[in-house]
């Protein structure tokens, strides 16, 4: 099992080379394809994260300074804007947008390095969540 109890511990980890973010992210998309069935996520970057964990594991072993969210891989809701990916916020309005910018929120977490694998976007109808485009299924 691929777990960790704090940031910390997963940072001493790729510290003494018994995890990499690539393991890390491999782990996570992995995750989200076995539990397709759930219909949790709007969209999944694996090429992306895949790139982008290479990229840090690479930083890393050059010694070079690392950020405070470090290979930590993240899934944010589809309300937050990301340059030059899909956004909808549950809007078919919105389908096929591309954001023109990323939100403040999403360029201070990619500063310290985490990697985005995914997004998921719930929205509130009647006090339910559910999801944008199809019905999850909740376990």
């Amino acid at each position: 099992m691929f777990g960790f109890s704090s940031i910390q511990q997963y940072h001493s980890s790729l510290t003494e080379g018994t995890v990499t973010c690539l393991q890390a992210v491999e782990h996570f998309l992995r995750q989200i394809e076995d539990k397709q069935h759930l219909n949790a996520y709007v969209n999944v970057y694996a090429d992306e994260a895949i790139s982008l964990a290479t990229r840090l594991d690479t930083k890393r072993k050059r010694g070079d300074k690392i950020g405070k969210l470090h290979g930590v891989v993240i899934c944010i809701k589809d309300v937050l804007a990301y340059k030059g990916h899909p956004l909808t916020a549950s809007s078919r309005i919105l389908e096929g947008f591309r954001s023109l910018y990323s939100a403040t929120a999403i360029e201070r977490l990619l500063a310290e390095d985490a990697i985005k694998a995914a997004v998921n976007d719930y929205r509130k109808k009647n006090g339910l969540a559910e999801l944008k485009f199809e019905e999850s299924v909740v376990h």
